[in-house]
């Protein structure tokens, strides 16, 4: 059995009010499971002898609970804050709902113009007057109720006018009591009722590099109402579309009776992934506030470690002066004068390249003479193969050889030399 709290929230002001609530509670906790996700199956248990403040985060049927858990669930780092501590920083999420006064409507539009994103979840007015300006009004609700929850016009239901990124699945959202939102022709309705004339529950403003949203009932986010799929899915999307591509941090602004009685606490989502990403939301959050020289000099650093592997430090050898590599020295001359330093390194090279060539030569046709008796044999393609690929490589350094041997009159580089030499011990 469910017990209802004798305290209602603003919106439910009478005890006829009351028991209607009561019904709409009862019915959504005997819906069939498969109307629900499967988190949400079972419903949390009620408080009955505590009593807490509307709108209050903390778990409890007319609070917030729920929706600061979805929040901190998607990786979402929640402050709780009530109108006097409010911030105006660009970067910042805003979401106030239910505001016991209205916000700084000049420091809102200053805020939103700059950059930062507001939601004012309000059914009295006193937050969405200071959206009047930007082009959001509120309007009275609709009379006659073109859809309703079981029928009953205490709960009408609004559904989406069109795509957008906090409607991702989102096919009605139940209302409780709701206002009504007039907008202008910079604005745009997201969520709208049934019935005539048209009249909008969620609304939508762009203004300079910002965005400001209001929804025309904030109970739509309580524990209870959060029960309805449309419901939870619209609160995702909302968190989803307001934190979208900056940090994952809101600041919610409470009454202050809902502040003082909560006071909550670091308390956070479970699980490795969510602690995963309340980790990358703090590691991010870090990064962004470092100076533009930490990043310079971190890349620096990470220049120099990685052009360290690839530096070599000069050995002695590299001074000395270059040898010649070859097995047999030419015999010295015993004519006088002797040859000079030209003729000398002529000679050697010459005879080097020569040495070279006639290993190499002798080597290829050696690999020649075995492919010719594979074929005749019948070998194996394998074995062919691996004696095509040899011949054609010493088919190549016979080549460069040869060219090497013709202009050894000019004395080929040191480098040169060193390279035929080394491929020529790879043949060998």
């Amino acid at each position: 059995m469910l017990v209802v709290p004798s305290r209602l929230p603003g919106c439910f002001c009478s005890a006829g009010l009351a028991a209607g609530l009561g019904i709409v509670v009862v019915v959504i906790a005997a819906a069939p499971a498969g109307a629900r996700e499967e988190e949400d199956a079972e419903p949390d248990a009620l408080p009955v002898v505590v009593e807490f403040p509307d709108y209050s985060p903390v778990r409890a049927w007319n609070g917030l609970g729920r929706f600061v858990e979805l929040a901190r669930g998607a990786g979402i780092a929640v402050d709780v804050v009530r109108a006097s501590e409010v911030r105006w920083e660009p970067t910042g999420t805003l979401v106030f709902v239910f505001p016991d006064k209205a916000p700084d409507g000049p420091a809102l539009r200053e805020f939103v113009a700059a950059g930062g994103r507001v939601l004012v979840a309000d059914d009295f007015g006193f937050g969405v007057e200071a959206l009047g300006p930007l082009g959001i009004l509120r309007v009275s609700a609709p009379r006659e109720t073109g859809g309703a929850f079981r029928g009953s016009a205490s709960f009408p239901i609004a559904v989406p006018t069109g795509r957008h990124p906090a409607l991702e699945g989102v096919g009605a959202v139940v209302t409780n009591h709701p206002a009504a939102l007039g907008v202008g022709p910079e604005g745009r309705c997201l969520l709208s009722f049934l019935a005539p004339p048209p009249a909008c529950l969620l609304a939508e403003v762009e203004r300079g590099y910002g965005v400001a949203l209001a929804l025309a009932d904030p109970s739509v986010f309580i524990d209870m109402m959060l029960e309805a799929g449309g419901n939870r899915r619209l609160a995702e999307g909302l968190l989803r579309h307001l934190t979208g591509n900056r940090r994952a941090r809101i600041t919610l602004v409470v009454p202050e009776d809902a502040w003082a009685a909560a006071r909550p606490g670091g308390a956070e989502a479970a699980g490795a992934r969510a602690a995963i990403r309340r980790w990358l939301a703090r590691l991010s959050e870090v990064l962004a506030a470092a100076p533009p020289w930490l990043w310079l000099g971190a890349g620096l650093a990470l220049f120099l470690w990685a052009a360290a592997g690839r530096v070599r430090t000069p050995s002695r050898e590299d001074f000395q002066p270059p040898r010649l590599l070859h097995a047999e020295r030419p015999e010295g001359s015993t004519a006088y004068p002797g040859p000079g330093a030209g003729e000398a390194w002529t000679a050697f090279a010459s005879e080097a390249v020569d040495a070279m060539h006639a290993a190499t030569t002798r080597r290829l046709e050696d690999v020649s003479a075995r492919l010719l008796a594979e074929r005749k044999a019948g070998g194996g393609l394998r074995r062919r193969m691996r004696l095509r690929l040899e011949r054609s490589r010493l088919a190549g350094l016979q080549r460069r050889l040869r060219e090497a041997g013709d202009d050894a009159a000019g004395a080929p580089g040191i480098s040169r030399l060193r390279k035929l030499a080394s491929e020529f011990e790879r043949s060998a």
